[in-house]
């Protein structure tokens, strides 16, 4: 009786491809993994001013809509500004850091019937070794650039 089995060569080749597959494969996963994380916060980011814009806009409530940028969280609010809420929705960014490059602040408000906000600027989304950039212009345009 004759018996059929890899040799110890045999197997230690093996395990080498898949180390050096793998070893190629981890890192590039990890960056798309980041990368995908910046990327949806800055959707987010970008949705949420949209969404504020719209409502101010439209008269929604008949009052005022702003966003707050930190670095750990998007507060969107109703009213005159941030101090003088009447309304808060607290976004948190699960790791990624912001920063707001906004003409006069870290705050974008918009008033009622209006599509300008009072700033202009950028908001990036960083996580890891990404980025994503929100751009928000004078006339109220948003673009998400990746």
């Amino acid at each position: 009786m004759r018996y059929s089995a890899f040799t110890l060569l045999e197997i230690i080749v093996v395990v080498a491809i898949i180390t050096l597959l793998g070893s190629f494969l981890i890192p590039i996963t990890i960056s798309q993994i980041y990368s995908s994380k910046a990327e949806a916060m800055a959707s987010i980011v970008a949705s949420s001013i949209y969404n504020q814009q719209q409502n101010a806009f439209n008269g929604y409530e008949n009052a005022e809509y702003g966003l707050l940028i930190q670095s750990d969280r998007v507060i969107m609010y109703t009213g005159n500004s941030y101090a003088q809420n009447i309304s808060t929705k607290q976004i948190l960014t699960e790791g990624v850091v912001l920063g707001a490059s906004l003409g006069g602040g870290i705050e974008i408000h918009f008033e009622k019937n209006d599509l300008r906000p009072n700033v202009s600027g950028s908001v990036t989304a960083v996580f890891g070794s990404s980025t994503s950039v929100v751009q928000l212009n004078s006339e109220g345009l948003v673009f998400v650039q990746r």
